[in-house]
């Protein structure tokens, strides 16, 4: 179990610096189980992005998502 956080400051948009994207806090929750079965090792991910359900941008006038959430599965054929 994993939980990261960014924060990303403001940031200038213009060579003259007179427009800027806000800062964000993005916080991310991360989940990793691994087992072996049938002699393959397997792994299965799940995570839950953007926590806080944070809005920010960044590339200038196109939103992020809000909260959303990945799910994997892994396989090792050796």
């Amino acid at each position: 179990l994993t939980y990261l956080n960014s924060y990303n400051g403001r940031r200038f948009i213009t060579s003259d610096e007179s427009s800027s994207l806000l800062s964000y806090n993005c916080g991310n929750i991360l989940f990793s189980y691994a087992s072996s079965i049938f002699r393959h090792q397997w792994t299965v991910n799940a995570s839950v992005q953007n926590v806080w359900n944070a809005q920010y941008q960044i590339v200038a006038y196109r939103p992020m998502p809000g909260i959303h959430y990945q799910l994997g599965l892994g396989v090792s054929l050796n």
